[in-house]
């Protein structure tokens, strides 16, 4: 990624929003003063980390993704801290999430993007998979044939 010469020595701010409208309307605000980059999800965010950037990114985006919940907990006054059989799936997320982030990260990096774009989108199967064996509920035939071809398509990828 190139950075016109305009814009060395400035700092840089990835602005990251699913719609286009409050996307640009802050790219406008902070052009003056930062070189700005917009991504519109994500995946498209975390493609746009340079490869030297090695996992801070990922650091700085857990960091600051906990006191952001605890606020808007805070503000809507919910409760922010998990409480009974909650608690054991709580921490088994966290680590997990930084996990599946760090993997992600780590293979646009050094492998395909392609290849782990399609990948990455696999995620849904996992929700399926996890609400059959944690939450017992039963896969429907159209269910077991997604995942099917879900498992078909990772072994093509796969294979290259």
């Amino acid at each position: 990624m190139s950075v016109p010469a305009a814009a060395v020595g400035r700092a840089r701010i990835l602005v990251v929003d699913d719609e286009m409208g409050p996307r640009e309307s802050l790219r406008m605000l902070l052009k003056p003063s930062y070189t700005i980059a917009t991504a519109d999800g994500g995946r498209s965010a975390l493609a746009q980390i340079p490869d030297g950037a090695g996992l801070w990114p990922l650091t700085v985006a857990q960091a600051v993704s906990v006191p952001v919940v605890v606020a808007l907990a805070v503000v809507v006054r919910a409760e922010w801290l998990p409480r009974g059989r909650t608690v054991r799936w709580a921490l088994l997320a966290g680590p997990i999430a930084a996990v599946a982030t760090a993997s992600f990260l780590l293979s646009t990096q050094l492998g395909l993007l392609t290849v782990s774009g399609v990948l990455a989108s696999l995620y849904p199967a996992t929700t399926v998979l996890l609400a059959a064996l944690v939450l017992h509920e039963r896969i429907h035939r159209a269910q077991g044939l997604g995942l099917g071809l879900c498992a078909v398509a990772v072994a093509l990828v796969a294979a290259g």
